[in-house]
């Protein structure tokens, strides 16, 4: 009897680990891939950002998400053309972070 429940819980953590998410390149923007997973972290970060966008339907979201994240990579790339290098001064990438913790009400 203990041989069959170490086996069945072999298989049910087997196969619980096996499962993975497909990732698709979606845009390509001179050089600069935008895949279903970067869409998808989008997603989750502009609702983090904005909780009424919960109310609206995933599909919208989603479209949302999408726009969002080819405006993105296209001021990534005007940036990238103008300055080699791009340092930002710690002090104000911690008033950065300190001012979206607030506005999340996290500490």
């Amino acid at each position: 009897m203990k041989k069959i429940l170490i086996l069945f819980l072999l298989l049910l953590f087997n196969e619980s680990a096996s499962y993975s998410i497909e990732t698709k390149i979606i845009h390509n923007i001179q050089d600069e891939i935008i895949t279903n997973i970067d869409i998808k972290n989008e997603f989750k970060y502009l609702v983090a950002l904005n909780n009424s966008l919960k109310e609206l339907d995933k599909e919208k979201i989603l479209s949302i998400s999408n726009e969002s994240i080819i405006r993105e990579k296209i001021k990534k790339i005007e940036i990238s053309k103008n300055f080699k290098e791009l340092k930002l001064n710690e002090d104000y990438s911690e008033l950065l972070l300190e001012n979206i913790y607030s506005r999340l009400n996290l500490k």
